[in-house]
């Protein structure tokens, strides 16, 4: 049943894609003052996503110590910028949401 479940959800999401629904990268804002700033000013230069700035994200414990950012509600990490910014690029192209 989860099974099924799961499939229908991505089907579902792949169709807004598909209809130009913009991916969502949120950051948290405490994140971007320590470490994240330049990850995010990258990604919010590409037309074709959505990049949000929130107060929290409610990932407080890895906040301030790596960059991180979310995409589409999952948690994308790395050790510096521009290792975050291909591995969100990649997450995306892995889960088809571009």
């Amino acid at each position: 049943m989860r099974k099924i479940f799961l499939l229908k959800f991505f089907e579902e999401r792949q169709s807004l894609y598909s209809q130009g629904m913009k991916p969502i990268i949120e950051f948290c804002v405490n994140n971007i003052v320590s470490c994240s700033r330049a990850a995010a000013e990258k990604l919010e230069k590409d037309r074709s996503l959505d990049v949000v700035i929130t107060h929290c994200l409610g990932h407080c414990s890895n906040c301030l110590e790596e960059p991180f950012a979310l995409v589409n509600r999952e948690r994308v990490w790395a050790e510096t910028n521009e290792q975050l910014v291909e591995k969100v690029y990649k997450y995306m192209v892995d889960y088809d949401i571009v």
